[in-house]
């Protein structure tokens, strides 16, 4: 009886581990590239941004260029169960710690070719609900990157940008959405390329069990309270003048970039980013 018995819970136990151990399943990967004077650096990515001077760097060089806001792509970063493709995605940006308004920037979002986009990710801003559904009739491997584009996102901040205005700081990450298709998936989630089934799997490394508090939208006040067995999680984050943030030296070349000088970005100025949206 008790050899029965740990025949039994062994496969269980190894099953609680590895679903603890394993780091990611994917991800919401956002990325930026360098413009500008990089020295160096131009066409590296980053996951974060600051938006300076010309001369707020020693050399008077600053790799970002002149108040240059970025430009985000949004990518499903494939691995784990999902590394052999998707065939779908759902979720939405999250800006900032909470639901309550995050001033200070504007996002244009222009979701990558799909065959069907229902919703918004990152628009409206908050508090307003967001989310967004994307599939595919083919499934979606990623290359060699192993990343499937979801989006591109101009960044206009609200502030002005000069001598004495910089604008704020905001964190951006992938988070539910706000009206999830399975209460069980209270995450960002792909779906795999297994049809009919279409399994779900939950992206980001943090993944937990409802109430959760510190993962929004799962167990957030005023909201219906979720199943316990429902999974929780956040995927990803890019970071807008984080005074925390590493240097430039931090950020990790391009996929496929080759020299410093290889993928080299159009410069604009602050004033003819302004005159495209009056």
């Amino acid at each position: 009886m008790k050899r029965q018995l740990a025949l039994v819970l062994v496969p269980a136990l190894l099953a609680l581990v590895s679903f603890n151990a394993w780091a990611s399943d994917g991800d919401i990967l956002m990325v930026s590239q360098v413009v500008g004077t990089g020295g160096g650096h131009t066409g590296d990515e980053c996951t974060f941004w600051k938006i300076v001077f010309n001369n707020s760097s020693p050399n008077g060089k600053s790799p970002w260029g002149v108040c240059q806001p970025p430009v985000i792509k949004v990518y499903a970063e494939l691995k784990g169960a999902s590394a052999s493709g998707i065939s779908g995605v759902e979720y939405a940006g999250t800006y900032g710690p909470t639901n309550a308004p995050d001033p200070g920037y504007f996002f244009i979002e222009v979701p990558a070719p799909a065959t069907t986009v229902l919703g918004n990710a990152f628009f409206p801003p908050d508090p307003a609900p967001r989310g967004q559904n994307m599939v595919w009739d083919t499934c979606q491997t990623g290359g060699s990157a192993g990343r499937v584009l979801l989006a591109t996102l101009i960044v206009i901040p609200t502030t002005p940008c000069g001598a004495e205005a910089l604008p704020g700081e905001i964190h951006l990450a992938g988070g539910r959405h706000n009206d999830p298709s399975n209460p069980l998936f209270r995450c960002p989630l792909f779906t795999v390329c297994d049809a009919p089934v279409f399994t779900k799997v939950c992206l980001g490394d943090n993944l937990t069990l409802c109430p959760a508090p510190i993962i929004p939208g799962c167990g957030t006040p005023g909201r219906p309270p979720c199943p316990n067995v429902a999974t929780c999680s956040t995927s990803g984050s890019f970071a807008i003048n984080d005074p925390t943030s590493p240097g430039v030296g931090a950020c990790s070349p391009a996929p496929g970039k080759t020299a410093p000088s290889a993928a080299v970005a159009s410069e604009a100025t602050w004033s003819q980013m302004k005159a495209l949206y009056r």
